[in-house]
């Protein structure tokens, strides 16, 4: 891709170009979501099929995005467009070192400022494993707030590096990253060590810093030559010259901190590139002063030598340690950083699978969770004061982690119970069961809150595990079809939740955050409305609104906001699947989220049985459950959500010509659309988002000839799943004021309808149920194992009945013939189930994985069985590095 001005990278619009870095070019570019520029550094066409060059792109990013420090380049996003690979990073507002050089020396209170940074940022490099390689003037920016180092395109990463994988061992150890017998930097920076080709490490990067200091100070480089050779024979043997020989009013000390770290051999320099910054500091504060005492001295009589260098460095010592204990403690910033996922891994927030990370109550460690290349999902740890993360052993399929009051356990959700795991090392215990969990919050008397399933109230349970207890009651009255996301406040009695409402749209003001106690969970009050998770941090509630966090002040003892919300941080993910944005924080001010648009679009697609796209259907748009397709293959619906208002109507597909109409029209929200058998009629919940008593089962001939008629209403949820084979029955799901569901049926035909029990059943949830061509049997979902899997009867009944999976399943396909039925797992594999029917016995065969999407949200088979139509997530960046903001409330404004 040949980039220009004008052209677009993903969001990203270029405008002019920047320059070129150590393998790529760099361009300004504008970043149309949040209107602001950005730098971007592409690696040419040239080098994007050279695996070296591939190697150091994912080596830079792992790079930068490894490094939190202020005075390092912020990495904003990775990207790929076509063949182009880019990442997109901070614009920094200033000029380079080297162009502030060509107006001559800088001051000695700026040298010691600047270069103090400098030290600082490399030694948070080196800490990670992380050699620059290429420190010089040209990669460091100067700017209001300070010195800020780019450029890690020729990054050694070091053996002990976290970042270093099989590849880029190899690469870095036995391969020049430039042309065939170069050498990598820049010669006038580079120490002997690197021009010998050995090995670097950290002090390779303090020899440039001190060429650089020495620049900075004296204006002049510390090593020339009339060419090469002559130069390279000056860094190898010549020592550099003394700065006081050049500016004799630079400190000495500064003299002996730069002559240090130009030693020829390693072992001669300092050692750590914290040492440099606490000698430049020093001087700073206090050793300028003293030094140039101290060298006042040596002009008086060898008499008074011995003497005079005793009483200085008592001096010295008395002095630094007073500065030392009255020396104000530094001012804190709001620093940003990213994370990229664990080496082998990838992060799994889309549409489908959300909201898996959680940070530390001392807001130093992340427990996250990270899709392997087997698909499965596993729990790391990552501290932010570490490189490299961990992986928690038994955690797979982990999801939704939450961590104890003590950060000594984390909690999590994985083969539909409730586990939690020592961090330290352990074997996960199992607390309880939880078929489909949502959220966690754990208090310091040991009560664990949490929602068990999609559509379940809030429960509790011991930390030392037993029976979970059902808390909080759904208001069906209200629409509301889930309690979830509880977080405890300060006081660990009083608790935050969220309840939704899945028929009445995104917007609904029956969408709510509400607080209520451990003794009195009925009694609970209204805090704000909003569809999202909350937290409790440093006086503030978090929660997601149009796509930003926000932070709004909070009263935890009166139970109430006491100021306006105001923005975080724009561009966190939000999944209108979960109500969930995809954040963490801690209550020392520190925040973690990934960003991303809150884009729900999902793309109506073709797939073979093997996985292969067959082509698109219809326009991108907020699909909502299943689509269903008509009997006859022509025509296929689906419930879709207004933009504007969060409405939600039927559009019907023409399969053949690719078009789509809208269905149905009005106020109300329409949803779970079922053809009849011979492909005439659409079934479909209806709801009144002002008032949710209002709930129907509508059926409308899919000629739009005729007004659709309202066969039943009742108050919560109806939603209608599959039609016997006559067309005279409908089999829906009916929503208990307990939150469970039934599986009823009611008379097609009829207004007013009543609804019969086709499993009337106490204490279990039975909901989804699909049936075999022929209408003698139907399967459906149930949590009676204690997770949700796929039970088969013969219908009408009466009859046995087969458990036929026992992994827990994400959904069926809406038809079962040919001896087999179809479902998904949270895995994101769909698999084929044999059902072989012998009379009234039906013997259920091995799964067998048909392909794996992640990406699918929702998805139906077509009457040929050859063909599966999904609804795919239209947003593709669902592997972005996490955010961390450091000192966040910093950033809200005091009222």
């Amino acid at each position: 891709m040949q980039v220009s001005p004008g052209v677009r990278l993903g969001p990203y619009e270029i405008v002019a170009p920047l320059g070129a870095g150590g393998w790529g070019e760099v361009w300004r570019a504008r970043d149309t979501r949040l209107a602001r520029d950005v730098a971007i550094k592409i690696l040419p066409a040239e080098l994007a099929s050279n695996e070296r060059f591939l190697a150091r792109f994912d080596r830079e990013a792992r790079a930068i995005s490894s490094l939190n420090h202020p005075n390092i380049c912020t990495l904003y996003d990775v990207g790929v467009e076509g063949t182009t690979r880019y990442l997109v990073m901070e614009m920094i507002d200033g000029e380079s070192l080297a162009q502030r050089l060509k107006k001559g020396p800088l001051p000695a209170n700026q040298v010691l400022r600047l270069g103090g940074q400098i030290a600082s940022a490399l030694d948070r490099a080196h800490r990670q494993g992380i050699i620059h390689r290429d420190l010089k003037p040209a990669n460091i920016m100067l700017t209001r707030s300070g010195a800020k180092l780019v450029d890690f395109g020729l990054a050694y990463l070091s053996s002990g590096s976290p970042l270093l994988t099989s590849d880029s061992r190899e690469i870095t150890k036995e391969q020049p990253l430039t042309a065939e017998g170069t050498i990598v930097g820049t010669f006038q920076y580079m120490a002997p060590e690197q021009l010998e080709g050995t090995e670097p490490d950290a002090r390779t990067d303090i020899f440039a810093l001190g060429a650089v200091l020495f620049e900075m100070a004296t204006g002049q480089r510390a090593f020339v030559g009339a060419s090469k050779a002559s130069l390279i024979a000056a860094i190898m043997a010549t020592p550099a010259r003394p700065i006081s020989a050049l500016v004799p009013v630079a400190p000495p000390a500064l003299d002996h901190v730069v002559r240090r770290c130009l030693e020829k051999h390693p072992d001669d320099r300092w050692q750590s590139a914290h040492d440099v910054a606490s000698q430049l500091e020093w001087i700073s504060e206090s050793g300028s002063k003293e030094s140039v005492a101290a060298a006042s001295t040596r002009r008086r009589g060898e008499r008074f030598r011995f003497a005079s260098a005793i009483a200085a460095m008592v001096a010295i010592t008395l002095f630094a340690l007073a500065m030392a204990m009255s020396r104000p403690a530094p001012k804190p910033e709001v620093t940003c950083s990213r994370l990229l996922p664990p080496a082998g891994t990838e992060f799994d927030f889309n549409e489908g699978h959300v909201g898996s990370l959680a940070i530390s109550p001392d807001g130093r460690r992340i427990a996250l969770t990270s899709r392997e290349e087997s698909g499965r999902r596993a729990l790391w740890i990552q501290s932010l004061d570490e490189p490299q993360p961990r992986r928690l052993s038994g955690t797979e399929g982990a999801r939704f982690p939450f961590w104890s009051p003590d950060g000594r356990f984390i909690a999590f959700f994985a083969d539909a119970k409730l586990k939690k795991i020592d961090v330290s090392g352990s074997a996960p215990f199992v607390l309880c069961d939880a078929p489909n969990g949502r959220s966690g919050a754990w208090n310091r008397d040991g009560v664990i809150l949490f929602s068990a399933e999609g559509n379940k109230p809030i429960s509790r349970v011991n930390d030392s595990g037993g029976p979970a207890v059902e808390i909080t009651n759904i208001d069906v009255a209200k629409g509301e079809t889930t309690h979830r996301w509880a977080t405890f406040l300060p006081d660990g009695e009083h608790f935050l939740y969220l309840a939704g409402t899945h028929t009445l749209g995104s917007y609904s003001d029956f969408n709510a955050i509400y607080a209520a106690s451990l003794d009195q969970p009925e009694n609970r009050k209204l805090i704000v409305r909003a569809r999202s998770n909350a937290s409790y941090a440093s006086g503030h509630i978090l929660y997601v609104r149009d796509n930003v966090l926000v932070a709004q002040p909070f009263d935890p003892k009166r139970l109430e906001t006491t100021g306006k919300a105001v923005p975080l941080t724009e561009s966190v993910r939000y999944s209108f699947v979960f109500f969930r944005g995809v954040y963490s924080a801690s209550d020392n001010g520190v925040v973690v989220y990934q960003p991303g648009i809150a884009n729900s679009n999902a793309q109506l697609t073709w797939f073979d049985r093997s996985g292969k796209e067959l082509g698109t259907l219809g326009h991108e748009g907020r699909v909502r459950g299943r689509p269903a397709i008509s009997p006859d293959g022509t025509m296929a619906a689906a419930s879709i959500e207004d933009d504007a208002s969060g409405m939600r109507d039927i559009w019907l597909f023409d399969i053949a010509r690719g078009t789509q109409t809208r269905f149905t029209f009005g106020p109300k929200s329409e949803n779970t659309p079922v053809f009849s058998p011979n492909g005439s009629e659409i079934a479909y919940h209806e709801q009144n988002p002002t008032n949710p008593n209002d709930s129907f089962v509508m059926v409308r001939r899919t000629s739009g000839t005729e007004e659709a008629r309202a066969l039943v209403s009742v108050q919560g949820s109806v939603l209608p799943t599959a039609w016997s084979t006559d067309g005279a029955t409908i089999i829906a799901s009916k929503q208990r004021p307990s939150g469970d569901w039934d599986l009823v049926k009611l008379d097609a035909k009829k207004t007013n309808a009543s609804l019969e029990p086709i499993l009337a059943r106490d204490g279990e949830s039975d909901s989804i149920a699909v049936r075999t061509a022929d209408g003698r049997w139907i399967a459906w979902f149930s949590d009676e194992s204690g997770r949700s899997e796929m039970w088969a009867t013969s219908y009408p009944g009466p009859g046995g009945k087969w458990q036929l999976t026992n992994t827990g399943i994400v959904m069926m396909g809406s038809s079962w013939g040919n001896n087999e039925l179809l479902y998904s797992q949270d895995d994101g594999g769909i698999y084929s189930i044999p059902t072989a029917v012998n009379g009234e016995t039906l013997s259920p065969g091995s799964p067998q994985l048909l392909f794996r999407n992640h990406r699918i949200l929702s998805w139906v088979l077509a009457p040929d069985r050859e063909r599966i139509l999904a609804a795919v997530a239209a947003d593709t960046k669902t592997n972005e590095p996490l955010a961390i903001i450091q000192n966040w409330p910093l950033k809200v404004p005091v009222e």
